[in-house]
This record gives C-alpha cells, sequence and structure tokens, in this order.
C-alpha cells in the first residue's frame, strides 16, 4: 500500500515499524494528517489505500470522476459520504469503520466493493442506488440500514456476517441479490410493493443462511418466489401480506435457476418441494390457509414433474392430483365431479345394445305389489335425458334411486358410480375445507 503514500517522507515510529503520516496508526496526527490529506485530494490522488483516518471524514455531496479505493483503510470516527455520487468503481475491501457512517443517498453507477470490510458502529445505506455492490465476507457488528436502497444488477452479502438489526425496509431488488452462507445473528426486516420490492427480473439466495433468531426474520407486502428459500428452514419466518407467486412457469424458472448456481443445487424438484412444504406449515400455523393449500400443492406436484412428465395412469398419486389436485384445488375437485356425473349419465341413455358388444344397459321399476322387476313399457330398459341426470345425481350421493339396474353392464355402472362419485365428492369437501381452516 505505499503507493498511498503519495511520496509523504517519514513521519513516526510505531512499536518498531516506521509510518508515513497517512498510515501512522495513532490519533496524535491530527494536524499533520489534515494538511496532508488536503494536498492529496487537491492533486486529485484518490488511492487511500491502507490509510488511517483519525478523525471526521466528510465527502459529502462531491461528485467523484476519478477510481476511488479505500482498500484496507480504517476510520476512526464518523464517515459521511452522503448525497456523494461515485462514476467509477470504488472499494472499501477490509476497511474498517469503527465510527458511524453514512452513505445516504449516495449513488454508486459502477461497483461498489466492501468484501471484508467490517462496520464497529452503525452504517446507513438509506436511500443509495448501487449498480452492482459486493459485501461479501463483510461484518456489521451494529445496526445496518438499507431503507430505500436500489439494487440493480448482482448484489452479493455472501459469507456476510450481520451481528446487529439489519433492515431492507422499501428496497428495491432489479438483479440477484445473494445471501448464501451468511449469518444473521438479529432482526432482519424486509418490507415494502408486492411490485416495487422484488422486479419481475429480480432474485434473492438465502442458500444455507443461517439465522439464530429465525422468528425475528420478517417479510412484509412482498412478492416473493418459494426457490428463493432453498435450503433453509423457514418455518418460523414472519410472512404478513405476502403473494407467493406460484404460476407453474415461474416455478419452472426457478429450478432452472437452482441448476445454474454457482454450486448447482442437486434434485431441485425434491429440494423445491421441501421448500414449499416448510412454507406451507408456516402459512398454517399463522392461519393463512388459503395460502398453505397452493403451497402444498406445488410441495406434491413438484415430487411428480420430477419423475413423470407424462400421464402416470398407473399411479394412484397420478389420479389424486386429475381429481383435485391433490385435495387442494376446488375447481378441478368440481370439474372431476362433474364429468362423473354426466358421463355415467350419458352411459345410462346407452341402447341397449351396441354395436359389435354384446353388453346391455337396461334399467326397471319394481312393482308395489310383489316387488318384482318389470321392463318398462318402451321394452329397453332406457332413460330419457332428464330422468338419467337424476339417476346419476342419486347414485353418486347413495340415494339407490329408481329404476332398478337389470343387466350386468348397468349394474357395474351404477356401482362403479357408487364408488366414483363418493370419493370425489369428499375430494371437492376437502378441497373447501383446506381454503378455510385446517
Amino acid at each position: 500500500m505505499r503507493t498511498a503514500c503519495a511520496k509523504e517522507p517519514f513521519y513516526k515510529e510505531y512499536q518498531g515499524k516506521r509510518y508515513c503520516v497517512f498510515h501512522y496508526p495513532d490519533s496524535d496526527k491530527r494536524a499533520a494528517f489534515s494538511k496532508a490529506l488536503k494536498k492529496k485530494l487537491d492533486i486529485q490522488d484518490y488511492d487511500f489505500r491502507g490509510i488511517w483516518f483519525p478523525d471526521r471524514v466528510t465527502f459529502h455531496g462531491t461528485i467523484f470522476n476519478e477510481r476511488l479505493n479505500f482498500t484496507g483503510a480504517t476510520f476512526n470516527a464518523e464517515v459521511r459520504f452522503s448525497l456523494t455520487t461515485f462514476n467509477e468503481k470504488v472499494s472499501f475491501g477490509l476497511a474498517t469503520f469503527n465510527a458511524e457512517v453514512d452513505f445516504g443517498n449516495a449513488i454508486f453507477n459502477e461497483g461498489a466493493n466492501f468484501q471484508r470490510a467490517t462496520f464497529n458502529a452503525e452504517v446507513e445505506f438509506s436511500n443509495v442506488t448501487f449498480n452492482s455492490a459486493i459485501f461479501l465476507r463483510a461484518i456489521f457488528n451494529a445496526k445496518v440500514l438499507f431503507i430505500g436502497t436500489k439494487f440493480d444488477s448482482l448484489n452479493d452479502f455472501g459469507l456476510a456476517i450481520f451481528n446487529a438489526d439489519v433492515d431492507f425496509n422499501e428496497a428495491t431488488f432489479k438483479g440477484m441479490v445473494r445471501f448464501s452462507y451468511s449469518i444473521f445473528r438479529a432482526s432482519v426486516r424486509f418490507a415494502g410493493d408486492r411490485i416495487v420490492g422484488f422486479r419481475e427480473k429480480a432474485s434473492l439466495s438465502f442458500n444455507f443462511a443461517k439465522f439464530e433468531k429465525p422468528e425475528q426474520i420478517s417479510f412484509q407486502t412482498l412478492t416473493l418466489r418459494p426457490h428463493w428459500f432453498v435450503n433453509l428452514d423457514a418455518r418460523k419466518f414472519h410472512f404478513a401480506n405476502i403473494e407467493w407467486d406460484l404460476r407453474a412457469k415461474r416455478i419452472e424458472e426457478g429450478i432452472r435457476e437452482l441448476e445454474r448456481q454457482t454450486v448447482p443445487v442437486r434434485e431441485p424438484h425434491r429440494i423445491l418441494s421441501i421448500t414449499c412444504r416448510q412454507l406451507a406449515i408456516n402459512a398454517e400455523e399463522n392461519h393463512r390457509y388459503e395460502e398453505a393449500s397452493r403451497l402444498r400443492y406445488w410441495s406434491m406436484d413438484l415430487r411428480r414433474r420430477e419423475t413423470y412428465f407424462m400421464p402416470a395412469f398407473w399411479r394412484l398419486s397420478w389420479w389424486y392430483w386429475l381429481a383435485s389436485g391433490y385435495g387442494e384445488r376446488v375447481g378441478r375437485a368440481f370439474v372431476a365431479l362433474i364429468c362423473i356425473w354426466l358421463t355415467f349419465a350419458w352411459l345410462y341413455m346407452q341402447p341397449n345394445s351396441w354395436p359389435n358388444i354384446q353388453l346391455h344397459v337396461g334399467f326397471a321399476h319394481q312393482t308395489q305389489a310383489t316387488g318384482a322387476a318389470t321392463i318398462s313399457p318402451q321394452d329397453k330398459g332406457l332413460l330419457k335425458v332428464s330422468d338419467a341426470l337424476t339417476y346419476s345425481a342419486g347414485v353418486m350421493t347413495l340415494q339407490k334411486p329408481e329404476p332398478r339396474p337389470t343387466t350386468s353392464l348397468a349394474k357395474g355402472l351404477v356401482t362403479l358410480e357408487t364408488i366414483l362419485g363418493p370419493i370425489q365428492i369428499a375430494l371437492l369437501a376437502l378441497a373447501i375445507r383446506r381454503k378455510f381452516m385446517r
């Protein structure tokens, strides 16, 4: 870091080492440091690597058109970069902030690097605009505010450690935001607007992140996607007024995104299925039953999509999906019930003998006197449209309606509808119930 010395001469010795005034690590250099820093800024030398700042530093409202490098710098008093515009890349990698830091309303038009930076006092990034921000392995020992911050492109908080509260209230995310392997030891808050919070192409990753107080992690009034929460347990998170984007297109995009990660997720269908199940448990325990129903559906359907892309008629789970969406889709269960009703009604209307098939559908009324079965006056045992619909409805509700089936085929159809009808009614009732209660 000697190039940051700006040809400054030897200043003092500290613990057996020789230092210039910039790198001398003690606050007794204030007057000499202030003079040297002014000279450095006058010649627009923005190489501040390893510099030890003893006093308050302010760059409020400054526009930097040159690259800034604060790598390894130490700030021992308040630092103000509020309303500052950085038109070139800026690096605070390995920097140490021992007092409050204010980046409020700053604009980073190029990359901002805070990799391995340490914040020992409260830091404010409120209303900051990041083109790209890297906080990889950064350590936050005090509260950090990202209120109203705009995150564009790639923003990486991977392996960062948050030892105090983090607030992303009203923050806007347009690109990828990674918290992979990060550690959160206090509260975390994401809140905003369903449309503005996470934009159409936004992506969030908490892959293997650790939350020591999961009940203090909150998401409010946002649109979220389940694959953002894979490889962590979100059952105790606080979700309020959340809209889960569970469109089939989004689910498939999520699967592909998990496969394209730097470390691809193995068996993404199964992992995402587990995540949906955990999110469903969270919703159910907080009485958000309709939301829980939708998440349970995708938890089961992802397992089906993992193995079978075509109809699997031999699997009971496939019929369960077709008949009622695993007991979660009211509309599908109702349509299936109507199909059973109309199909059997149509079968009961068919002629006594089908061409080339020696099978007969016949019905007869019982006489009131003897109880013996007699063929109807038409001598065909057929049912009219209205009668067939009524008869089919009676069979599926176990009413044993008249007339009685007289042929083996008719008896077989009645028996089959007696089984399928009540099962489908039960599936419809289950789907309705799950929308409103456990």
